[in-house]
Order: C-alpha cells, then structure tokens, then sequence
C-alpha cells in the first residue's frame, strides 16, 4: 500500500479545511488517514472514505477562501488518485 501521496495530499485538504473552519471535516479525514496508515483490516475501507469525501458534493461544495473553486477541486482529485493508489 503506497501511502505517502496520500499523506501528503490528505494533509493539505485539511490545512486547508481548518483554515477556513472545516473542523469537523478535517478531523474526518485526520480519522480515516490513521485508519489507512495502521494498515490494518479497516485500512481499505478507511482509503475509500476518504475517495468519498473528496467527491465534488460532498468536499468539493465546500467554500475554502484561498483556493479557487478549480484549484480544490484539482486537489481533491489528486486525493482521489492517492486513496486509489493507497488501496493496491
């Protein structure tokens, strides 16, 4: 399981999500990153929470002030890459 990209990006989503008072959210994510870097048995389904939420309805409708609407959406595409990545 490569998780370091997923790291990496899931980090910045939730930089970005406290930084605009997304805590609930970005403690979400801080839970299913955990789950994935135990690499346990709850690590795939933990990976694919993670794709959910960057899902354009549900991350993606969220307003983040430094990003440009494209700009987060981009980064939560990159995520979504990274939890696929992270599950093979």
């Amino acid at each position: 399981m490569n998780t370091y990209e997923l790291t990496i990006t899931v980090n910045k989503v939730i930089d970005h999500l406290v930084a605009n008072g997304f805590d609930a959210e970005a403690d979400e994510l801080r839970y299913f990153l955990a789950n994935v870097l135990a690499n346990n048995s709850s690590s795939i389904d933990a990976a694919k929470s993670i794709y959910d939420r960057c899902h354009i309805k549900w991350l993606g409708d969220l307003s983040v002030q430094e990003l440009t609407l494209k700009e987060w959406i981009e980064l939560l595409e990159q995520v979504k890459l990274a939890a696929i990545g992270s599950r093979e």
